[in-house]
């Protein structure tokens, strides 16, 4: 683990078996997309692996239900990662949705779903990977390392599944953290450059999944990166994170 705290916060549901109605919300806006270099080869290798003639196609797995589809809508707001720029192919997209089941929390869904959409990437021949909610779109090599990372055990893939934008003033924020802990990040780090600022994101980002949303203001102890001041904001839908004053 990358963070130490001076609190003991109240976890969340995470990493346990408990279902609440902030995961079954969350549950409906859980989406992949994916672009393949060759579509209709595509959607005909995967709907014969899943015992279908053809998309739409139910697929079962791991206890849950998911649909891969074709994409219904179009791009809106996409995130390119500046360690893993693509080109978004041309042609169509097929979109992965969750159809039903208990996962217990929104993190083991999207653990479970994650997974599932590494296996269609390398399947499909995809060339690109979305995770709706965050809008945030990779290469697909790079989206499959960093699933089967984490299905292995490893840390929690922020690079893909929440986005990092410029607050417009020096910062950072994130989105689409607060489907899994209930509260988007916000950065003030200046004049610390942008890279640092995104990997300390990503541990605090990492950390966050796994212990769930701040309800009062702590001290945290970031490897590599000395103490920061982290506290709940706006109503508590924002975390504030910045150097602490005897930093």
């Amino acid at each position: 683990m990358h963070i130490k705290t001076t609190a003991q916060r109240e976890r969340g549901t995470m990493d346990g078996n408990e279902t609440n109605s902030d995961d079954m919300m969350a549950a409906g806006k859980a989406c992949f997309r994916f672009w393949f270099d060759d579509a209709k080869r595509a959607e005909d290798k995967l709907a014969a692996r899943h015992g279908a003639a053809t998309v739409p196609v139910s697929i079962s797995y791991k206890g849950l239900e998911f649909s891969l589809r074709p994409a219904s809508a179009g791009v809106d707001d996409a995130q390119f990662i500046a360690v893993n720029p693509i080109d978004l192919p041309e042609g169509p997209s097929h979109e992965l949705i969750f159809a039903g089941g208990e996962a217990g929390s929104f993190a083991a869904l999207a653990m479970v779903m994650t997974t599932l959409a590494a296996e269609i990437a390398e399947a499909g021949a995809a060339r690109a990977v979305m995770w709706v909610p965050s809008g945030t779109v990779t290469g697909a090599d790079f989206f499959v390392k960093l699933a089967k990372a984490w299905a292995d055990g490893g840390a929690f893939p922020a690079m893909v599944l929440v986005a990092l934008k410029s607050d417009g003033n020096a910062g950072l924020t994130s989105r689409g953290l607060d489907l899994f802990c209930g509260q988007e990040l916000m950065l003030d780090l200046a004049p610390m450059a942008m890279p640092e600022q995104a990997k300390v994101a990503i541990r605090m980002i990492d950390h966050l999944v796994a212990e769930g949303p701040v309800t009062e203001n702590e001290i945290v102890e970031v490897d590599g990166f000395g103490s920061f001041e982290i506290g709940p904001r706006n109503s508590g839908k924002n975390i504030y994170l910045r150097r602490t004053p005897f930093a």
